[in-house]
């Protein structure tokens, strides 16, 4: 379910197209009013299924930044975090 797509190069490495976003992960911002920015995974909000990122941030009417939530799908991972265990073990299953 939130799951994005890997750069090319990635693919190409790791013989897989998509991935679960995780926290720590560099993405680039593929569609919206923040096209093309790229930042890292800050927070991962399952119940709603977004994802903020470092840099994407809107201010609100009294004056603070906020995180814009970002949908998964709308984003393309650019460097992974491999320090879980976990993710190597579902690359492995994946190839």
């Amino acid at each position: 379910m939130m799951t994005a797509p890997l750069s090319e190069d990635l693919q190409s490495r790791y013989g897989v197209k998509r991935l679960p976003v995780k926290t720590k992960d560099k993405v680039r911002v593929a569609r919206g009013d923040f096209a093309y920015t790229e930042g890292e995974v800050v927070e991962v909000d399952l119940r709603r299924m977004r994802i903020h990122v470092d840099g994407v941030t809107v201010e609100k009417a009294d004056g603070t930044e906020r995180y814009y939530a970002i949908h998964p799908s709308k984003v393309v991972i650019t460097d992974l975090n491999l320090k879980d265990d976990r993710r190597s073990r579902i690359i492995e299953r994946k190839v």
